[in-house]
């Protein structure tokens, strides 16, 4: 068989646990809020003194908008976000592990904005409870199921060499056996000498031969 003709097996990988998935989540949640805030105050020291409100609150809502869509589009696109991609996650498509496009990519971004700052983070728990109780152990929330997606971890998995000795090596540390007390030996007492055998004791003395019997 040729090189050509082989098809090579599909990539694998297994679903995202959900604490990474909330590191992400809040890398993804500091970067843009810190661009919300230094809109915010941009707006208020060029727009909202100079009495033009209507302009800054234009700034501050495009701003969002802007931060928004660029989220949406990377989503969409490379299936990352600033966070997932620190973290080492994607947003793929559940049926063909894909992107899932921009559309969805946005609607699944609306979704986790709603359910954050407005609800005071109990709609962010709600969704977080979803995809601990997903039935199927893939962990897809509520905003994953409204997409059609599910996170993945795409990190690399470590090769293990099975050659290798696998028995725990012994380290010698020559200075802590020096410092280490000196058990003490109970001295052990020497064998007694052995005392020469007994001689045997002698035969009695032969009689002499009594008269001849008569």
């Amino acid at each position: 068989m040729s090189a050509a003709s082989r098809v090579a097996a599909p990539v694998t990988y297994p679903a995202a646990e959900l604490d990474r998935r909330f590191y992400a989540f809040v890398l993804d949640r500091l970067l843009a809020w810190g661009l919300f805030a230094g809109a915010g105050y941009l707006a208020w020291r060029f727009l909202f003194e100079e009495d033009r409100a209507a302009a800054g609150v234009a700034a501050v809502v495009g701003t969002v908008l802007v931060v928004s869509l660029v989220y949406g589009v990377l989503l969409g696109v490379a299936g990352v976000s600033p966070g997932k991609a620190l973290v080492g996650l994607r947003v793929v498509g559940y049926d063909d592990g894909r992107p899932i496009g921009v559309p969805q990519a946005l609607l699944r971004t609306a979704v986790l904005g709603i359910f954050t700052l407005p609800t005071a983070g109990l709609g962010l728990a709600t969704l977080a409870w979803t995809a601990v109780m997903d039935p199927e152990g893939r962990r897809r929330g509520g905003h994953d199921r409204m997409s059609n997606a599910v996170v993945v971890d795409v990190r690399p998995v470590p090769e293990v060499d099975l050659d290798s000795d696998r028995r725990p090596r012994q380290i010698v540390n020559l200075t802590a056996m020096r410092l280490m007390p000196t058990p003490s030996v109970e001295p052990v007492p020497a064998p007694a000498p052995a005392r020469p055998p007994a001689r045997p004791p002698a035969p009695p003395p032969a009689r002499p031969p009594g008269p001849p019997p008569g």
